[in-house]
């Protein structure tokens, strides 16, 4: 198939995991549009092309964030988004380092990336999500954890195995919002339910830490935060409300340019 320029093999090679005879029914679907067509395949439809298996496995489990913003769009820290842009080489390039020097041999576990975005309300933790998925050329699903938690004893876990089960299979971005529902402080144990809840919430922590692709989180409410969760995600990003002249920035990036400040 003739590809657009913006279209980067070596890069769709290290963010998916993808079966030889998936990307041969990948090429044949690209190549048969190219030459029917008679055009170049856009980034955006090989993408599609690609993403159309995750969409029928996990669509159920999750819902689907259309990406619409860039690097542009994001006003942040420049630590903050260094960080963030470090975060993606290293997402990008864990597969090639692995390669090249074995660490996965002595790591117990997966080579995935997790990423806690922390801030008060309306500072772009979403928006975040969506340039990360951008950068990376991965969709991004928003996980409903009123969907995943149970009042059963081991329904949570079996939803929480099934949703990175399909997401392992799908090369998708899982986006858990309101984090700290989650990974609040651990409560001390006075009954079976506590012992439960930890149990639940140290078992969310290990899927993300076993999951080979990317884990975002996100939450208003860093205080609540175990610590010890914190300390085992491999990078943080603080998102603070933006100042005058960053709201000016931002009102006119998004007002059209006719109307006059």
């Amino acid at each position: 198939a003739a590809l657009e320029v913006d279209v980067s093999l070596p890069d769709l090679a290290d963010c998916y995991k993808l079966t030889a005879s998936q990307i041969r029914g990948i090429a044949r679907e690209a190549g048969y549009i190219s030459r029917t067509e008679q055009r170049t395949i856009t980034k955006e439809e090989l993408l599609a092309i690609i993403n159309r298996d995750a969409r029928e496995r996990i669509g159920s489990l999750a819902t689907h964030i259309p990406v619409r913003y860039t690097w542009e769009d994001l006003e942040i820290e420049e630590t903050e988004r260094k960080r963030l842009r470090l975060a993606c080489d290293r997402f990008r390039m864990r597969n090639r380092i692995d390669d090249k020097y074995g660490l996965m041999k002595k790591n117990a576990y997966g080579n995935g990336v997790s990423i806690l975005l922390y801030g008060p309300p309306g500072t772009g933790k979403t928006m975040t999500a969506q340039v990360v998925a951008r950068e990376v050329s991965l969709p991004l699903y928003r996980i409903d954890v009123s969907q995943i938690f149970s009042k059963y004893v081991g329904e949570t876990q079996k939803n929480l195995s099934t949703i990175f089960d399909e997401a392992a299979k799908t090369n998708v971005i899982l986006f858990f919002d309101e984090a700290d529902a989650l990974f609040s402080k651990r409560t001390e144990i006075k009954d079976s339910n506590d012992r439960y809840a930890n149990a639940e919430t140290a078992f969310l922590l290990q899927k993300v830490e076993e999951y080979s692709g990317m884990t975002i989180l996100a939450t208003n409410l860093f205080q609540n935060f175990d610590r010890a969760y914190v300390r085992r995600i491999t990078y943080t990003i603080k998102l603070d409300n933006p100042d005058a002249t960053v709201r000016r920035r931002l009102w006119e990036s998004v007002l059209p340019k006719e109307i006059r400040f």
